[in-house]
């Protein structure tokens, strides 16, 4: 069996530390990405509780990685595979976190795929609408996560000492649009290190709280062994639904 993009990025991770440290495309020339996209504490100071100026890196976006030998079946397939880094640490109050993203293309919605690869935290999400609906969805290694259309989600890195690693495929008509609540100085709530969830006072609005189970793909029957990444270049039928 090949070595996946799974394996390799693990074996980097475990032997040279973070993904931020170096080129994805340094250490094997089979693997292309489109973009790599760096955020900074200032970069999403719009969305913090605790709005800084700093330059130190919060999260990276890998976008559209794959190795040059599955370049068509991606293609043919109209899916794309992304990587989340959400380094550890705080932004003032709050834990680390990316800023807002929302999947959405010329007002079309898509579903969304995540595999968390390393570490935990927390997805949570806010419906797109007048109906104020937030769901928040904590998670650990190794599971697998699928976002509702209609929602904008921000992901939590609750760990001051271990980087936040996690997959992403969707369909290439998605594009994320970022920083969605910034006129509210972020979302509805807040993740703070002395107090957990608190309320943003930019946010007047009543509110819906759902909490909900992080395995919300059990109807997709995912195999355990392989990451989203394999599996897809084993079954692509199987992940037509991010299509739909």
């Amino acid at each position: 069996m090949f070595e996946s993009i799974s394996n390799l990025f693990v074996k980097k991770i475990e032997n040279k530390g973070l993904i931020s440290s170096y080129s994805p495309l340094s250490f094997n020339d089979n693997i292309s990405i489109s973009k790599k996209y760096n955020f900074s504490k200032k970069d999403i100071k719009s969305e913090c509780l605790d709005p800084s100026n700093s330059s130190v890196l919060i999260f990276n976006y890998y976008s559209n990685i794959l190795k040059d030998t599955d370049k068509l079946m991606f293609e043919g397939m109209g899916i794309s595979f992304d990587i989340f880094e959400i380094l550890p640490g705080l932004i003032g109050r709050e834990y680390n976190k990316t800023c807002s993203f929302y999947a959405n293309s010329n007002s079309i919605d898509y579903l969304s795929l995540f595999e968390i690869v390393q570490g935990e935290g927390y997805f949570f999400l806010e419906k797109m609408d007048d109906n104020k609906i937030i769901k928040i969805i904590k998670f650990k290694k190794g599971e697998k996560i699928l976002i509702p259309k209609n929602y904008a989600f921000t992901i939590i890195n609750t760990s001051l000492a271990e980087a936040l690693i996690i997959y992403n495929l969707h369909s290439n008509d998605l594009i994320y649009e970022i920083k969605k609540f910034e006129k509210f100085s972020g979302t509805i709530l807040y993740f703070t290190n002395l107090s957990g969830f608190i309320r943003n006072q930019n946010v007047s609005s009543l509110y819906t709280l759902e909490e909900i189970n992080s395995n919300n793909v059990e109807e997709y029957n995912f195999n355990t062994e392989f990451s989203i990444y394999e599996e897809f270049i084993k079954l692509p039928e199987k992940f037509i639904f991010l299509k739909d």
